[in-house]
């Protein structure tokens, strides 16, 4: 039963009150008409409880801007957002594309470094976020007195005499709540053996990442994986204000599964007392990278989890830590978001 306004109503009980639920939430579409975005379409969702997002099957069917009781929550980069045919990796550098946003997806056979395998070129973080949807929509079902609200739509990884990966999504939110799970089921439908890397990349800037921000998790062991010294693995709590002498480092973090396997990580701005949460089940993203990136005018931090070490698909071979998918195997990853008040 929804919780709106500091009142449990039930679905009759609100009906009596709203004759379009559109006045309090649900999911509305429209096409972005400028720039580089022009003709990118969009779902926004709004959840009646504060959070609202916008879900871009053009582009991976990732999550560009999110809000939490008007206060943005994501990073935004310079490249700003561009439609899928301006990606090109082979005649560009990584980051002409790169949004950011609330996620970027990383995958489907590669990501992190960019390198030749196998013969032939691979990107950074790989293309799948430039992938239009097919089969995509959105959707509001009550499920007793629960409205249920989301995007769903289907991705295809496939390359000629080369993989044939299909990524099917599934975003939820219920009304009243303020939380995002997502939903993935990966099929190999070549026959072939094949890579499988997944970053889920989640980007956090100002003014809710800001000085005093912190980052909060249960871990078995922490590591420093970028040039920064070891002495300062304790870094990884606490944000600063931007400047141009912060380092650009990434942590890898071991987290602590619970008796259900599951790990999570929050962090919170006391000045704005908002947080976020991130839970997930560790088998499925064993490895959990925080990127904090403190510079003027890239001020950014990345919460990440994945199923690799983000050394790019040659690499990772080489490290015996390249997970694989089977010819006809699927493969199912979810993660859930929440936003909340302290």
């Amino acid at each position: 039963m929804p919780n709106l306004y500091q009142q449990s109503l039930s679905k009759r009980d609100l009906y009596a009150r709203v004759s379009q639920l559109s006045q309090i939430g649900g999911v509305r579409s429209y096409t972005l008409n400028e720039g580089k975005a022009k003709g990118v379409d969009a779902f926004e969702v709004r959840t009646g409880g504060g959070l609202s997002y916008v879900v871009l099957p053009d582009r991976g069917l990732d999550i560009t801007w999110a809000e939490y009781r008007g206060i943005p929550l994501g990073f935004l980069s310079k490249s700003g957002l561009a439609g899928p045919q301006y990606y090109c990796p082979d005649k560009s550098i990584w980051g002409e594309s790169f949004t950011g946003g609330l996620l970027t997806t990383c995958g489907l056979t590669q990501a992190g470094r960019s390198c030749v395998y196998q013969g032939r070129k691979f990107s950074t973080h790989g293309n799948i976020s430039n992938i239009p949807a097919v089969h995509s929509g959105s959707f509001e079902t009550w499920d007793g007195d629960d409205m249920v609200l989301g995007v769903r739509g289907t991705l295809l990884n496939g390359h000629l005499y080369r993989e044939n990966l299909e990524l099917n999504r599934t975003i939820t939110s219920k009304l009243g709540e303020n939380s995002i799970k997502i939903q993935d089921v990966i099929t190999n439908n070549g026959f072939q053996k094949l890579p499988l890397m997944l970053i889920y990349h989640m980007n956090f800037g100002f003014p809710f990442v800001d000085q005093g921000t912190t980052v909060k998790l249960k871990a078995l062991s922490h590591q420093i994986v970028s040039e920064a010294s070891d002495d300062k693995i304790g870094d990884y709590r606490i944000m600063e204000s931007p400047h141009p002498d912060n380092a650009d480092v990434t942590y890898f973090h071991d987290l602590e599964p619970d008796s259900d396997g599951k790990v999570c990580c929050t962090m919170e701005n006391p000045h704005l007392h908002i947080g976020i949460s991130l839970t997930w089940e560790k088998q499925q993203l064993w490895n959990f990278a925080e990127w904090k990136h403190l510079l003027p005018g890239d001020y950014v931090v990345g919460l990440e989890p994945c199923n690799n070490y983000i050394l790019g698909v040659l690499q990772e071979e080489a490290n015996d830590t390249l997970e694989y998918i089977e010819p006809g195997e699927t493969r199912s990853f979810a993660l859930e978001f929440c936003a909340y008040e302290f």
